[in-house]
Parts: C-alpha cells; structure tokens; sequence
C-alpha cells in the first residue's frame, strides 16, 4: 500500500486538500467571530436543505438528469453515455475514481437532500464532459469522420454555450428580464422605508443580493419567511422588516405589536 507511487499520491492529495482548507477556512472563521448572528442563520438554511425544499426548490430523484440540457447543452448529452461504454474497455483507477464520485454526488443530491437546485450537481460536471468527448471521438473514429472534425466539432462547441437558453433568460423581451427590472424599481424605492442595519425577511425570489445593492444600510436580507425567526429577532430587539404579501393578517397583527418592526407593501414580481 505504502509503495512509492502510492505515497505521492497521498501527498498530493494532502496538499490540495491543505490548499483548500486555506482557501476557505479563514473566511469561515472570521464570519463566526464578525457576524455570529448572521453566520449562525447561513449555516441553519445550509442544513435545512437536507429536510426541506428551501424556497420551494423540489424535484423528483431524476431532477439532475432533466437539466442534463442545461450543464452541457442540447442534444450534444447523449455522447457521455457513448463515452462511458468506451472506456470500461480501458477501466482504470482515474475513471474508476471520477464514476464513484459522480455517482456519490448524484445518489446524496437525489436521494437524500430534499431541496434540488441545478447547481449542486455542477462539481462533477466537468468530469462528465470528459466523458462527453470521449464518445464524439469515439462516434468520429466508428464512421471514420477524422478529416471532417473541426466542422463537427464546432458545432458541438456551440451547442455547449447553451446560446438559446441564454437568449431566453437574458433578452429584454423575456418575462424574467421584464420582472427583475420591474423588482429593481421598487427595490431602489425601498430605501426611505428600510432603517439602518435592519433585516429583511421573505423577499421570496433571488434578488437578495440586488435588494442590499440598492439598500446598502440594511444588515441582511434573507428569502426565508421562517415567521417564529423573526419573531425570536424581534423580541432580541432586532430591526426587523418583512414583505406583506408573505404575511397572513394575523401575522401581520403580531408583528405589528414591535415597534421595531416594519411592514413593506411592496408587491414583488414572483418568479
């Protein structure tokens, strides 16, 4: 075990390992001394993740495999299922490793977290588009196509930009293009009604971070709209705003008890 070869490998291991830690750690450490609050509520929404479908992001088991589409493109997918057959002809320990962790990554995102969010499945992504490419050479070698590689090549290039999807999402006629700038608005408004270093609950879209763009006086804001939290801040003393259209009136009548808490009437533009 302990063989030459071996140990370097272990080394490296190591190495990337200690790499890491020194990449992230230091930020971890200081957030839980700087913000505690704050830190403390990240890493409880981190946790609920493996519960419940945080911000009501749910899915079936093959939820990664529908947006096959979106991690490498359009049709261009069904080469990693050709580039997985070729190499078990030539099985060894590199693409022994890479299967394990894309399949330990899919079977705890699909199985075991309740909240599904196509992100979470892009760490092994890049592992898969080895595989993606392994079966369009294995395609272009069957039909003996080498001479006519880079013309098929490019359009596979193409389709992995995904520039349709990107078209959708990012055209100024798009329906999300027209409720993010119609969001911006009221959020630039919101400033006169937001105290200092207050915190926001239950925005109920993405746009946290735009939201604290144009409100950079307000401590946090976060889409959760966990109603007995903002009550333990509020009774801690906390400033505390909440969206009315997250509320029912009876909430909206105990919260209106704390004098420091404020009511947004704001309609956000839902996703």
């Amino acid at each position: 075990y302990f063989s030459t070869k071996k140990t370097d490998e272990i080394k490296y291991f190591l190495l990337s390992l200690g790499v890491s830690l020194i990449v992230f750690l230091p930020w971890q450490l200081y957030i839980l001394q700087r913000f505690a609050i704050e830190a403390a509520y990240e890493y409880l929404l981190n946790r609920k993740h493996l519960t419940i479908a945080v911000e009501g992001h749910s899915g079936d088991w093959y939820f990664y495999l529908q947006n096959f589409t979106n991690y490498f493109g359009k049709f261009i997918y069904y080469f990693i299922p050709i580039g997985l057959l070729v190499v078990f002809r030539k099985f060894n320990r590199f693409h022994f490793s890479n299967m394990i962790m894309c399949a330990l990554v899919f079977i705890f995102f699909s199985f075991v977290a309740t909240t599904k969010i196509p992100s979470f499945f892009f760490i092994v992504v890049p592992f898969l588009f080895i595989y993606l490419m392994v079966g369009f050479d294995a395609i272009i070698t069957l039909f003996k196509l080498q001479k006519g590689f880079w013309i098929l090549f490019l359009p596979l290039i193409w389709f992995s930009l995904n520039p349709f999807e990107i078209k959708n999402i990012h055209s100024f006629a798009s329906e999300a293009f027209v409720r993010k700038e119609k969001n911006t608005i009221g959020y630039k408004r919101l400033s006169k009604q937001l105290k200092k270093d207050v915190h926001v609950f239950g925005l109920k879209t993405r746009d946290n971070i735009e939201l604290m763009f144009y409100n950079p006086h307000i401590l946090s804001c976060a889409r959760d709209t966990d109603f007995s939290m903002a009550i333990n801040y509020l009774n801690q003393g906390y400033e505390i705003a909440m969206f009315a259209q997250v509320l029912t009136a009876e909430q909206e009548k105990q919260l209106a008890e704390f004098p420091n808490f404020t009511l947004l009437n704001f309609e956000i533009q839902l996703q």
